[in-house]
Parts: C-alpha cells; structure tokens; sequence
C-alpha cells in the first residue's frame, strides 16, 4: 500500500488519518487512534484559531493496518513522512520545534507548546521538552533544549507530541515572569 497520510484535525487534537483507497481501515490502528482522540478533547481550547497538535504515528499501528516497513521507508525516502526516531513517524509540515521535541524523546511543552499555539509567551530561544521520569540519556540536538521532568496533571494521548494544555500553561507560569505568565494565561 502507498502511505500518504493527511494531518487530520478534529475532537481538539491531530492525529493522522489515511484514505480507504491508500490503507485498509479496520477497528483497529487508525481508526481506534481517531476515536480515542475525539474522545479525549477536553481541556479548553487554547487560542481559538490554533491548529491541534499532531499525533505521531507508532511503527506498531501503521503495521497493524497493513502498512509494510518496504513502504514506510519509501514515504520517508521520498519526503511525505518523517521519521524523527525509531517506531516513530510524523507527517510532512510538523512543525520544527514538534520534530526536535519527538527526537529527542519527548513532548512539546511550557512556552513551546503554548507559542505553537498561538499564545503570548515572552520570546524564548530554548525549547522546551517534558521528559519522561524514567528518561536518564537523552539524545542532544543542535539547539538549546530545556528539559522538563515534572509529574503532569493530565496524561496525554499515548501518540501525543506536545502535552496537554492545562500542563502547557501551568509550566509556562512557574518558567516565566510574573507578568507574562499572566499575559500568557489571559491569551490562553
């Protein structure tokens, strides 16, 4: 099969979608991956015109749904995918700040969550990466990175790549200034 997937928006978050024709649509993979992400849309909505944050796609589910490994090294080869680690894919056009996040094992977050939203936040050239606990070697990238470790209030998506809201905007307070922790929370 040819895999050609579409950043799909809806129920709050992104996840990819595939046309029937391109991959065989069964309850499981996909389209278990759009239910559970309609489902799971709550939070508030940060930034009323603010595009969703894709989901990544796992090697496991793009298998499950017939996708070969031959044809998810051609989509990567000829650029409609990117693969930014192991078992790990996302569509074409995420963007950079998404990618290096993924990379390194992570997820977008603080003010690099809340500015790919859309919200005020004090410019900040670090990125900002929730890590897993458990995460002890962490890869490095060729840009600053501030590593976040902290328990979260709400447990993202298990495709997610940045966390959710609430958690977005209560580390961008204890990580900025009083006053644009207060701007970032009336643009939020």
């Amino acid at each position: 099969p040819v895999v050609s997937p579409v950043l799909f928006t809806g129920g709050g978050r992104g996840h990819f979608s595939s046309p029937a024709r391109q991959l065989p649509h069964r309850s499981t993979g996909w389209s278990r991956l759009a239910r559970t992400s309609a489902a799971s849309g709550h939070g508030w909505p940060m930034a009323r015109h603010a595009e969703p944050a894709p989901l990544l796609a796992r090697r496991r589910d793009l298998r499950e749904e017939g996708v070969t490994d031959r044809a998810l090294a051609r989509a990567v080869t000829a650029g409609t995918l990117l693969h930014p680690r192991r078992n790990a894919y996302l569509p074409m056009g995420v963007p950079v700040d998404t990618v290096d996040a993924v990379s390194i094992g992570g997820l977008l977050t603080c003010t690099s969550e809340l500015r790919r939203a859309g919200v005020f936040v004090m410019e900040r050239a670090d990125l900002d990466v929730h890590l897993p606990e458990h995460a002890s070697r962490v890869p490095g990238i060729s840009r600053p990175v501030r590593r976040h470790w902290g328990r979260l209030v709400r447990r993202p998506h298990p495709c997610a790549t940045s966390v959710e809201p609430l958690d977005a905007v209560a580390c961008a307070v204890r990580c900025q200034s009083p006053r644009a922790a207060i701007a970032s929370i009336d643009s939020a």
